[in-house]
């Protein structure tokens, strides 16, 4: 994705590796990153959390996620979410954090949206395919039902069928194949999605 980075930091939180999109994230080069303390990247007010983060990392050995703002090179920053897992370089004879930094600050935009109205049609629409995307089924099937919900308040055959349509695609990723069929029946109604929905139900006939 070009809104993740993946970065390799040594067990205290110095850069060991960084690929092409952190650097774009960053704004800076690959080279003045190595070495580099993460830390130096993340806003005062959330370094406490990071090296939480990393201890807990170290400490247990499984995946832990947290939500941090990270600052770029030139002042601008950008709201983030890291997920990091442990590893051991048996060579070195020594441990490092792998991580992937996510830039959610649409997702940020999205929930502040839904402060004034959480049942907006666009925006709950628009979060569950970030998610859907992302591969957090879970997620985008709550926003997605949620769109759903509301364009049909006043209109059980609604015009826009996208909510629909990626709502059924989400549900076949749950294994909720009858839920998903339904939805994507209703997305026929729509000239964008009549398409693509048709060939949808296409498979989901043929796998039976």
């Amino acid at each position: 994705s070009r809104h993740a980075c993946g970065l390799v930091q040594h067990e205290q939180g110095l850069i060991l590796e960084v690929n092409l999109t952190g650097t774009t994230l960053l704004g800076i080069k690959r080279s003045a990153l190595s070495k580099k303390p993460f830390v130096l990247f993340i806003a005062p007010e959330h370094q406490d959390a990071f090296y939480l983060h990393l201890r807990q990392v170290m400490q247990t050995g499984t995946q832990q996620s947290c939500e941090t703002r990270l600052i770029r090179k030139d002042g601008t920053w950008f709201h983030a979410q890291l997920a990091s897992i442990a590893g051991d370089d048996k060579k070195q004879n020594t441990s490092y954090c792998r991580t992937v930094v996510t830039d959610i600050t649409n997702n940020k935009h999205y929930e502040e949206a839904l402060k004034r109205d959480s049942g907006d049609y666009r925006v709950n629409t628009a979060l569950g395919l970030l998610y859907l995307r992302r591969g957090i089924f879970d997620r985008s099937e709550k926003y997605l039902q949620t769109a759903v919900n509301r364009i049909t308040q006043n209109h059980t055959k609604p015009r826009d069928g996208e909510a629909y349509y990626y709502l059924g695609i989400c549900q076949r990723f749950l294994g909720m194949e009858k839920e998903a069929y339904t939805n994507l029946y209703q997305a026929t109604w729509s000239y964008a999605f009549h398409a693509a929905a048709y060939f949808q139900l296409a498979q989901i006939d043929c796998a039976r």
